[in-house]
């Protein structure tokens, strides 16, 4: 079945031509089918009745048809066919002008506009027939008039309307002989007399029935019952064939609010509260809910208006069956037919493009807008394509029709309108991130926090079960990417705030209920929100701060040592400055420091910042690839406002930053020192290295960035940090790795995200070698223009310096970054500088054994045997290294506290002979 939706014209509410099967935009043209079918069942049913000569009648009957679905779905549209269409094809039904009870005066019962739409409907009629007293027509209206009177007086007793029987009135025995009693009767009889009315309207209007449409009768509750209860009570004749329309949830609610109010304040307060009995009376609600929608709303009669989405997955089943009959006759049932296998849907939209009017299958046009996001890989597009198909109707003409406008200037005030509703009801105020692009990501941040859903939403994919939550992350997604194409530091500022500190989740943890950031537990308890605070995550700062900050916490919640063993992913730790040691070291950063020119100061300072423990006097110098990216990121935002000069000179401070003590509860605040070991002669500047970045800066040219692809490339680096085999001696080696490992993990991802035959590829992560990264570039050097990303992130200078000079030799390196970018790093590189640091590491072995003993030294130990045996020790335990958890929890004099690499280095200092750190 073919449908096309006219994104020209489908702003509002209308109604389409069922019969016109070239156009063909009736959405949902099977469930109009459905309900067209159950018309003409009704009016073959009446021409059976009146056929029959009196020997058959009808039988009270509760078969109104609901039209359900929630806001937007297209309900009014179907409700607008299905009017215009009867009037046009079935000339035996009276058709009554539609009623939307939201728009009844407060005292207007829907009753009394149902009697005024017929009343309306007949008068004209009688007016225009012959007035003459001796005329059939003049005996009709007379009878009508009295039919009328007679169902008035029946009316007062509706709820709202008339006076009440504790009245003054009702205390005057002449009154109630002679008004009274007459209006209980026709009260008692208001059904009857309405049914009447109804069958003599029609004789009169020469019809076989009334058609009575109700528009979002569930809107509000307070006209959404009495219209429930007057089709209950009234709406029983099968003349008034009536089709109301409202979301089921809300009909649901309606309900249940009417009886739990008739349960009275006095029972629920003695017997549910005070008794003890509120989840009895509960489910007596939701029982009497049940039975009152299935005897109002049958099941049978309820047209489901779905999603595009439920369409596309319809493939026609041979089970589908015509509705069952509206009325049983006697106790035999019009037994419903079999339909035949229907085909499944075609969607199609049409829509501008370019000024041109075209037609596109509703899939490639969700591809398409897909792509402007960045979103290219198939498989990631069908959660966002099966998010879409599943908004209502409205939401979706709403979306799709931004794409039409060639004015993309607008783009991102008008992605955040259509989601603006849940954006609000999460809290997120658009006015923050409008023109001010740096608290984008801490809005994000923030709302992932709020929801204590960061690990699986980081990415900002609509994948949870929360609607609302969904909009929110498909409307920030959308809109980071659009502002990363204007804002290119927005990618470094996702890199840290986002992907990294999500990374940092598992390690951390979030704070419970009962923890707050403002009090004791602050320091007590590592978490995320803790971390937030003490990098000031949620506030425009200098982002090399924020991720120095972010090292600074780690190194609290990890416990410093002088061996590194638990220093953050991402980095390693330095040996101590010689400024403040007892006796110089030449392999100290402020040693080699000395040795730099202006240039390769600066180089030598960005990456590197010193965390100093709340409770001891020393400090840990750490160099880290996330202090790098964060003084990238500032560069970038200093290059849009022409001062690259003070951004470099301010980004190349070493500065301290405080790190949290969580044993002892201890925190210092966040302020930062700088610390100084400046050149004599600063008054030269880095002249080369500002050109290379501007050059670089200014090259950025990729259409659009997902935070899909940036969440992959984090967690890939991450876990790529995590997983090293071997031990940096120096600096130099360090930040290679560290670059090397981030290049590869951009490559590979943009690869699998952006290329269809990426299966080449080699996904190892490249932390310990550079061929990994070396044979991906040679396979997909020739595709580089399809990698614009990573020819760009690759090509960055900054990155660059800090590479061994030799790799930038291959050909494949050479040929896939910028020319323009290329001879920079053998110029300004800084690796052999660095070389000339240390680590922490420096003296030992470069490769780090997970294994925590050799069997052979073991057994050679004298000592170590001895010493299990006198504590009791099971000595076949360190025969298997597969028990090293449970060998360091036997050992803790032993093994100092940290990690297993910790434990390796003691153990290998007591097998190299060394004395045993008790």
């Amino acid at each position: 079945m073919d449908i096309k939706i006219n994104l020209l014209n489908s702003t509002d509410a209308k109604h389409f031509s069922p019969e016109n099967q070239h156009e063909n935009e009736l959405v949902h043209r099977r469930e109009f089918n459905r309900v067209d079918e159950w018309i003409d069942a009704r009016v073959r049913l009446i021409n059976d009745v009146n056929n029959s000569g009196g020997t058959k009648k009808f039988l009270r009957t509760h078969d109104a048809v609901s039209v359900l679905g929630g806001r937007g779905t297209g309900k009014t549209s179907f409700l607008l066919t299905i009017k215009e269409y009867c009037l046009k094809q079935k000339p035996e039904i009276q058709i009554l002008d539609i009623i939307d009870p939201t728009l009844i005066e407060e005292k207007g019962h829907v009753f009394l506009n149902i009697i005024s739409l017929i009343k309306d409907v007949v008068d004209s009629q009688l007016d225009t027939n012959n007035c003459d007293p001796r005329s059939a027509e003049f005996h009709r209206k007379n009878v009508w008039i009295q039919k009328v009177e007679s169902l008035a007086h029946g009316l007062p007793s509706l709820d709202g309307i008339g006076t009440e029987l504790t009245n003054a009135e009702w205390q005057d025995p002449e009154y109630i002989m002679q008004r009274g009693i007459r209006a209980v009767t026709s009260a008692r009889k208001l059904e009857e007399n309405f049914n009447d009315l109804i069958t003599y309207a029609l004789e009169i209007l020469k019809k076989k029935a009334f058609l009575l449409i109700l528009d979002d009768i569930d809107v509000s509750f307070t006209k959404g019952w009495p219209v429930l209860e007057t089709i209950r009570k009234y709406l029983t004749s099968p003349h008034v064939f009536t089709i109301i329309s409202g979301d089921f949830k809300l009909f649901s609610l309606s309900v249940r609010k009417q009886q739990w109010k008739n349960f009275g304040k006095a029972l629920l307060k003695n017997e549910a509260d005070f008794g003890g009995r509120r989840d009895e009376y509960n489910n007596i609600v939701t029982e009497l809910e049940g039975q009152y929608l299935k005897k109002v709303l049958k099941p049978e009669r309820r047209i489901h208006l779905t999603t595009l989405g439920e369409k596309l997955l319809y493939k026609g089943r041979r089970d589908d069956r015509e509705p069952p009959a509206e009325i049983s006759r006697g106790d035999s049932p019009i037994l419903p037919k079999p339909s035949p296998k229907a085909d499944g849907y075609n969607i199609m939209i049409q829509m501008l493009s370019n000024g041109e009017v075209i037609l596109r299958n509703i899939r490639d046009t969700y591809e398409c807008v897909f792509v402007k996001f960045g979103i290219k890989n198939s498989y990631q597009a069908e959660a966002y394509r099966s998010y879409f198909l599943n908004l209502p109707l409205r939401s979706q003409i709403r979306f799709l029709s931004i794409f039409m406008n060639s004015d993309y200037s607008l783009l991102r005030n008008d992605i955040s309108d259509v989601f603006l509703s849940e954006l609000f009801d999460k809290k997120i105020q658009i006015s923050t991130f409008e023109g001010r692009e740096q608290f984008l990501s801490p809005t994000i941040l923030n709302l992932l926090i709020q929801e204590k859903k960061f690990g699986e939403t980081y990415q900002l994919q609509p994948t949870t079960t929360d609607e609302v939550l969904n909009a929110c992350l498909v409307a920030l997604n959308f809109i980071l990417s659009e502002s990363i194409k204007n804002s290119p530091f927005l990618i470094f500022d996702y890199f840290i705030k986002i992907g990294y500190l999500r990374n940092l989740l598992s390690t951390v943890g979030y704070l419970d209920g009962k923890q707050s950031l403002n009090n004791n537990l602050n320091a007590a308890i590592p978490s995320v929100e803790g971390i937030c605070k003490h990098a000031a995550l949620l506030q425009d700062r200098v982002l090399r701060d924020s991720a120095a900050l972010m090292l600074s916490y780690m190194v609290g919640v990890k416990g410093t040592t002088s061996k590194g063993a638990n220093q953050p992913e991402g980095s390693v730790q330095l040996k101590g400055l010689a400024s403040l040691g007892k006796r110089g070291d030449s392999n100290r950063i402020d040693s080699v420091f000395k040795q730099a020119d202006i240039t390769q100061s600066i180089l030598i300072k960005l990456p590197a910042s010193i965390a100093s423990p709340a409770h001891r006097q020393s400090s840990m110098v750490v160099y880290s690839i996330y202090t790098l990216l964060g003084a990238i990121a500032e560069l970038i935002r200093r290059a849009t406002e022409d001062d690259l000069d003070n951004g470099f000179l301010e980004l190349s401070q070493i500065r301290e930053y405080s790190a949290p003590n969580f044993e002892r509860s201890l925190t210092d605040n966040d302020d930062i020192n700088d610390i100084v070991f400046d050149k004599e002669d600063q008054t030269e500047n880095a002249t080369e290295l500002k050109s290379y970045a501007e050059c670089w800066i200014k090259l950025f040219d990729v259409d659009a960035i997902s935070p899909h692809l940036l969440g992959k490339i984090s967690t890939r680096m991450f876990y790529a940090f995590g997983n090293k085999k071997s031990r940096p001696q120096n600096a130099g080696d360090a930040m290679h790795r560290m670059v090397i490992t981030f290049m590869n993990a951009i490559l590979v991802e943009e690869a699998k995200e952006n290329l269809k035959d990426a299966a080449n590829i080699n996904i190892d992560n490249a932390i310990d070698t550079d061929k990994i990264f070396l044979n991906n570039l040679i396979k997909l050097s020739s595709k580089a223009s399809e990698l614009p990303f990573s020819k760009w992130m690759i090509s960055c200078p900054l990155l660059l310096c800090y590479l061994n000079g030799e790799i930038t030799k291959n050909g494949s390196f050479q040929t896939f970054i910028y020319p323009e970018i290329y001879n920079e790093n053998r110029q300004l590189s800084v690796y052999k500088l660095l070389s000339n640091i240390d680590t922490v590491y420096n003296g030992q072995s470069e490769t780090m054994n997970n294994e925590l003993y050799s069997l052979d030294a073991i057994v050679s130990n004298e000592d170590l045997y001895n010493y299990c045996r006198n504590n009791n020790i099971p000595y076949d335990l360190m025969m298997d290294s597969k028990n090293n958890d449970q060998i360091y929890k036997m050992f803790p004099r032993f093994f100092n506290v940290g990690s297993k690499s910790s434990k390796a280095w003691n153990f290998r200092k007591y097998i190299n002979g060394n004395s045993l750190e008790w």
